[in-house]
């Protein structure tokens, strides 16, 4: 027997060094084989992980109303937990505190919850330890602690307010979105509402929220729409119903009236162009990207004003004579439902052939303002003559000076060079005397200063033949009684 023991106790001293090259012992797999791997404890109150000796808080609740709290004990070790004692989880303070008993036996990887239940019976603050025996050897027990205080009983309902699609006046679809606020003061707190579109309030309560999304409205025909909200608290306290209103729209607008209108001839040069629709609009969509006036290809700058339901268009400069315009109001323009335009909208007009160009700031000009010569040709070379004065101070609006004459002229074609000259007469010496010359949308081409004459060689480079410019007569000074005349000369030969 003992030669069978001592060969016994040598092979397994054999096996042994033969296991530590392989840094496996078969001590260690002798003793899980009969203890088994062992699980790991964790608590958890929703997301949050609660910790050993931790504090737990209740709300604020009315004397004789009950408030649960939901824990998770999970078992994260890869061997079973196993809760000990009479009651795996052990509240010091019964009667204000209660619990449910969770399983004793929790697998790797599972949880089970219990729920704590505060139900106050007097108005002050009441507190308890909670221990879970845990039933691990190096780790017996989880102690963590709960409180919370008895309040009033609550007898004031809650109250609060509905808002649909974030305060908007019209929608284009009947799926929405709602926005909830309520309030119950120092009572029990919002703990659930009802939505409804006939203000019936028929089905279960859900749980409060101040967003719900994607609610279905009362189906039919383009018109207002009501939803209805009521609240209630965690003492049962119903609020009254509030709503708020909506309207639907699924229709496009359209455009019902234009000034011009279409294909209007002589239209005067002033003119600012407008467009009515059938419903009111959402002016934001409305601007110099969606509502354009076109001279052939070329954009026209200008300022958009809106009055309901109509929009305007303010031309920044004087349209040209006897030219086409064209308007166009395109598809990024939309109503307040959010309807866009089923297509673009345009129109087209002409303005009145050689209309007095009539100033942009006021009617206190001569009578000849811009039609300085009977022919408007650079034609008489060498002609003199007198063709206004400098008056006394009469301001005359933003951005003109205190004296000022504006003309109108032509230059034919055959006009490459013409040389404008601008002077004071007699008794003006020292007088300052400035002189611009402009094209068709009042852009400086050339200008000249001096103290007794403005002269300008000018070479206008004409794009077609006959084009229409403005002579800008100026000073910013007024000189009472001064007259100042112009002289022009075609200067084909003259070279500069």
């Amino acid at each position: 027997m003992k030669k069978i023991l001592a060969l016994a106790i040598v092979i397994l001293n054999i096996l042994l060094l033969s296991n530590c090259e392989n840094n496996i012992s078969i001590l260690d797999e002798v003793r899980n084989s009969v203890i088994g791997p062992i699980g790991e404890f964790q608590l958890r109150q929703d997301t949050l992980e609660v910790l050993d000796g931790s504090t737990i808080t209740f709300d604020n609740t009315p004397i004789n109303i009950t408030r649960n709290i939901t824990f998770t004990i999970r078992n994260t070790g890869i061997g079973n937990l196993e809760l000990i004692g009479e009651d795996e989880v052990l509240i010091s303070t019964t009667g204000t505190f209660s619990t449910t008993m969770p399983d004793s036996v929790i697998s790797s990887g599972s949880s089970v919850d219990f729920t704590i239940t505060f139900d106050p019976s007097d108005i002050i603050t009441y507190s308890s330890q909670v221990v879970i025996e845990t039933g691990l050897e190096e780790f017996p027990s989880f102690t963590f602690y709960i409180e919370g205080a008895g309040t009033e009983v609550d007898n004031t309902p809650p109250s609060g307010v509905i808002g649909i699609e974030s305060g908007a006046t019209h929608i284009n679809s009947l799926i929405v979105d709602l926005s909830m606020a309520a309030d119950d003061g120092t009572g029990s707190g919002v703990t659930q509402m009802k939505i409804s579109n006939d203000g019936s309030f028929a089905g279960d309560w859900m749980p409060y929220s101040s967003i719900f999304s994607n609610w279905p409205m009362t189906p039919g025909s383009d018109g207002v729409r009501i939803v209805y909200t009521k609240f209630r608290d965690a003492a049962g306290n119903e609020s009254s119903g509030v709503s708020d209103t909506i309207t639907y729209d699924s229709d496009s607008p359209w455009g019902t009236a234009t000034s011009p209108v279409d294909l209007e001839t002589n239209v005067a040069r002033d003119s600012n162009i407008f467009i009515q629709f059938d419903e009111s609009m959402d002016p934001g969509s409305i601007n110099t990207s969606t509502f354009k006036l076109y001279r052939g290809t070329t954009q026209q700058n200008g300022i958009i004003a809106y009055i309901d339901p109509s929009y305007r268009f303010d031309p920044a400069s004087y349209l040209l004579s006897g030219t086409t315009y064209t308007v166009v109001v395109n598809t990024g323009v939309k109503d307040l439902a959010g309807n866009s335009l089923p297509s673009n909208y345009s129109w087209t007009f002409t303005t009145l052939q050689d209309d007095p160009y009539e100033d942009s700031w006021n009617n206190n000009y001569w009578e000849d303002y811009y039609n300085l010569w009977t022919t408007n040709e650079f034609s008489n070379d060498g002609v003199q003559d007198d063709y206004g004065s400098l008056d006394s101070p009469a301001y005359n609006g933003d951005g003109r000076l205190w004296d000022e004459d504006w003309y109108r002229v032509h230059v034919s074609s055959n006009d490459t060079w013409p040389h404008i000259t601008a002077s004071y007469k007699a008794g003006s010496t020292g007088a300052n005397l400035s002189m611009q010359i402009m094209d068709e949308n009042e852009v400086i081409i050339a200008s000249d200063s001096n103290t007794d004459y403005a002269d300008i060689w000018w070479e206008p480079n004409l794009s077609s033949p006959g084009e229409y410019y403005y002579i800008r007569i100026y000073s910013s000074s007024a000189y009472t009684g001064r007259t100042y005349s112009l002289v022009w000369e075609d200067c084909d030969d003259c070279g500069i």
